[in-house]
């Protein structure tokens, strides 16, 4: 165990721990501009009326970076079937009629550019709500500033109050080794941090539905933990400023 750190030390700790967690969850730029122009591409293809040995290649572009992006644009909040309803709007009122579209130009053989401007436009836009999602995703939850200031015995350890200081700023299921890298910790201090927490109500092991998949270890804050960290940082920031 860590030895007790002063109040400047563990606030700046838990903001490097937040730090890395918010670089760990955002989805990689990389993936959303190969999604939405491997998609565009798909599209434009169809709508030219021939489908040449590369669309392959951009069908591969387009579906094989979006489940990896789906998966990690999900891990800060709730997993399950609520994790699949925005891509499916987007499937729905976006894709599928796009898709239907670039069939009828393909079919009619209509002007070429009409399927290029037809791709280009559906890759700017999912290019835009994927980059969007990813700053929504990795946005974390601002600490209630009316909680009165109480430090917690239990949170006296400083990877303990880093641990839940990640859970507590996500409100969310949270994959064991998205943890550990955001508090820089190998799995058995992590899982020793973890274990006063989970005895105190502060923490929980979850195991959320998840369409497909092996199973993984989960955690997340409970409504006591955050209520706890909540007057614990109010505490260490009362205790931080210096008094005029």
């Amino acid at each position: 165990m860590e030895s007790a750190e002063t109040p400047a030390a563990a606030l700046a700790g838990i903001e490097r721990a937040r730090g890395r967690l918010a670089g760990s969850v955002r989805t990689p730029v990389w993936r959303a501009v190969s999604n939405a122009a491997g998609t565009g591409a798909f599209l434009a293809t169809y709508a030219s009326g021939t489908f040449p040995a590369w669309a392959f290649l951009a069908l591969a572009a387009m579906f094989v970076p979006s489940f990896a992006q789906l998966r990690d644009a999900s891990r800060p909040r709730q997993r399950g079937l609520l994790t699949w309803a925005w891509p499916a709007a987007v499937i729905v009122v976006l894709l599928l009629p796009a898709f239907a579209a670039a069939l009828w130009l393909g079919w009619n053989e209509r002007e070429p550019g009409l399927g290029i401007a037809l791709g280009a436009f559906i890759a700017i836009v999912l290019l835009a709500l994927h980059l969007w999602w990813a700053r929504l995703a990795a946005r974390p939850v601002i600490p209630d500033a009316s909680a009165a200031p109480l430090l917690d015995a239990v949170l006296e350890e400083p990877l303990a109050l880093r641990l839940l200081g990640v859970l507590a700023s996500y409100r969310g299921h949270l994959e064991a080794p998205t943890v550990e890298h955001a508090l820089e910790a190998p799995d058995t201090a992590a899982g020793a941090a973890c274990t006063p927490l989970v005895a105190a109500g502060y923490a929980e092991f979850t195991d959320p539905d998840q369409p497909f998949g092996r199973g993984r270890i989960w955690l997340r804050a409970t409504p006591a933990g955050i209520a706890a960290f909540d007057s614990h940082l109010a505490a260490l920031r009362a205790s931080a400023t210096p008094v005029p």
